[in-house]
């Protein structure tokens, strides 16, 4: 398998030594001869070939034996002081548990013992999946909550069906102690349901893969390549008194639909002569979003000619909308920004670039269906706003799970983060502003300098978007929220990916909880707006000046109201949403950290 690494799966479930009477090691009654032992009574292992050191101190020259040999040996003998016994199992194709007894017995001295179970690897007797392997290895080390999954049954023989049916989700869903990893969402219609933040996304392996192209960035992070399509980023059904509709959350800029004038504001009735119903509003969404065949015409209301969009090759940029509004005497950016899509950052990097140009005074930054993405993209952009305020601050703080917390050399090494024993974290510093300090870049030529931040917010905004303005706050700079509550993900991932058959593979499971330089994380319930404006209002309004979250920063960066839009196509119509919206992001979602293991 191509990328696989393995590493070095060990399940431990107890800490406590078990002493030995004189009669089970056939020794007299003596002191006893081993201490600091680290392994328990009972210790765990899940199939496959396993290797693991258990460090302790002898009295005096020591024998080790098991009563399995022909499939766990330990290593034989060691002098009196600090000693490593070795234990090596094979892999367990028996179909069930398998049990032994490690016996160690000390010159002169009480010994002791300790049983060892070895799981099956599949957890029934099927054959596992390669796929679950990894995947299954990677979380009993790096999981935030390993030490409860390394003491669960698990399945490696569960199939991949779909990005919520396959062997993490299934299997995290089953655990008790993960709950920063799950998030309990609500339906239009109020129904609720939990989800996942890890994930284990698969995809055909189509194609190749482009490095992002530009000439201030230099990290090689990926994009996914063009896709066909109509403009539409995303959208959601909507209810109306005699009929159902869609509503375009938003359009990418110059697309077949913004050049037909389609977009936010608009609601779609029909698709190629059909009406949009209860029954198909999903497939028909589906069209729209992902074309599968040439032109399409689309009914909108109030306008009495359909209108035809043929689809056309498109970079599904994460930057929406960007513009630099006068209003009140301020010169003030507005950008629009989806993910925090690394693979972007030369883009995002020439926006801050005209509006540093531009001379803007405050920047409002729209995170309202930011769902996150790459820290670095997180940390680089804050880097930006607050320019030199940033040099020589902590981002963030990290904690890993314990055994990694235990180790912080190795962690250190392994995350590329520093140890502050002052508050027992790992901690990553801003980028700042001060040379090619971003991957070749220098991020004072983009710095807006800015000593105060407006965001807008929705329940769509998590993770890295959150950590913007949790990291800023951190440093003191004042970020004012409008909109509604955020989603309140403090909790972040190491990707990793990988191709196995002719499937390309990613996943992102929790590893790490961030805090800013103060030492807050980010409240699970969310973070609340400064000024409550919802997102949907009988309608989505085009981004803008007039947009009602857009109008109550503008107001309060300048103290004058400017004028605000409403639905005009639907005066007088009550429309209800609903579901949420229906495509699945084009882009990186979460708080993610590339993977540093070795290849």
């Amino acid at each position: 398998m191509k990328h696989l690494r393995y590493l070095g799966l060990i399940l431990l479930m107890a800490v406590s030594f078990y002493s030995c009477s004189d009669d089970e090691v056939g020794q007299t009654d003596r002191q006893p001869g081993v201490t600091a032992q680290e392994w328990g009574t009972d210790e765990m292992f899940f199939g496959d070939f396993q290797k693991k050191d258990y460090n302790f101190t002898a009295a005096a020259s020591w024998t080790a034996t098991t009563d399995a040999s022909d499939w766990c040996t330990v290593t034989a003998s060691g002098e009196a002081g600090q000693s490593v016994l070795t234990v090596t199992l094979q892999a367990n194709t028996t179909g069930s548990a398998r049990t032994c007894t490690v016996t160690v017995v000390v010159s002169g001295h009480q010994g002791a013992h300790f049983n060892i179970t070895q799981q099956t690897k599949s957890g029934g007797g099927a054959a596992a999946d390669p796929v679950n392997e990894y995947v299954d290895e990677y979380l009993a080390e790096k999981y935030l909550w390993n030490e409860e999954y390394r003491t669960m049954e698990r399945d490696l023989s569960i199939p991949y069906v779909d990005y919520d049916d396959n062997f993490l989700h299934n299997t995290l869903m089953n655990m008790k102690g993960n709950t920063l990893d799950k998030k309990t969402r609500y339906n239009a219609d109020g129904t609720s349901y939990t989800s996942l933040y890890s994930y284990l996304n698969r995809y055909p392996v189509t194609g190749t893969r482009a490095i992002s192209a530009g000439g201030h960035v230099n990290h090689g992070i990926q994009k996914d390549g063009n896709v066909m399509s109509y403009g539409f980023v995303n959208m959601i059904p909507v209810l109306f008194i005699d009929g159902v509709g869609l509503a375009p959350m938003g359009v990418y800029s110059g697309s077949p639909a913004d050049r037909a004038g389609v977009g936010r504001g608009d609601f779609i009735l029909a698709v190629n002569g059909q009406e949009i119903t209860e029954s198909n509003y999903y497939m028909m969404a589906y069209e729209l979003l992902y074309p599968s065949s040439g032109s399409v015409e689309v009914y909108v209301m109030g306008e009495q000619e359909p209108v035809t969009l043929e689809p056309v090759s498109l970079d599904p940029t994460p930057i929406e909308h960007h513009e630099v509004i006068d209003f009140g005497g301020a010169r003030v950016g507005y950008l629009v920004y989806d993910s925090f899509n690394a693979a972007y950052d030369e883009d995002l990097l020439s926006v801050l670039g005209e509006m540093k140009s531009a001379g803007v005074t405050d920047l409002i930054l729209d995170l309202r269906y930011n769902g996150g993405g790459h820290v670095i993209t997180s940390n680089m952009l804050c880097s930006c706003i607050a320019g030199t305020a940033t040099d020589g601050k902590v981002y963030q703080y990290y904690r890993y799970n314990d055994d990694r917390m235990a180790k912080p050399t190795v962690t250190a090494q392994e995350t590329g983060n520093w140890y502050d024993e002052s508050v027992n974290r790992f901690a990553e510093d801003f980028y700042g502003t001060r040379g090619s300090n971003y991957y070749y870049s220098n991020l004072g030529d983009f710095a807006l300098e800015l000593d105060r931040l407006y965001v807008i917010i929705s329940e769509n905004t998590a993770s890295a978007s959150e950590a913007v303005i949790n990291s800023l706050r951190g440093i003191d700079i004042p970020v004012t929220l409008i909109g509604t509550r955020s989603n309140g993900k403090n909790v972040g991932m190491e990707s990793t990916s990988f191709q196995q058959g002719s499937y390309y593979y990613e996943f992102a499971p929790i590893t790490f909880e961030g805090y800013n330089a103060k030492m807050n994380g980010v409240n699970p319930e969310g973070l609340e707006p400064d000024f409550e404006v919802e997102d949907w209002d009988n309608g989505f309004m085009p981004f803008g000046a007039t947009e009602p979250a857009v109008a109550v920063a503008l107001q309060q960066i300048t103290g004058q109201t400017p004028e605000t839009a409403v639905a005009t196509r639907a005066q007088g119509m009550k429309i209800k949403r609903i579901s949420s919206p229906l495509a699945k992001p084009l882009h990186p979602e979460g708080m993610i950290v590339p993977a540093r293991t070795e290849e």
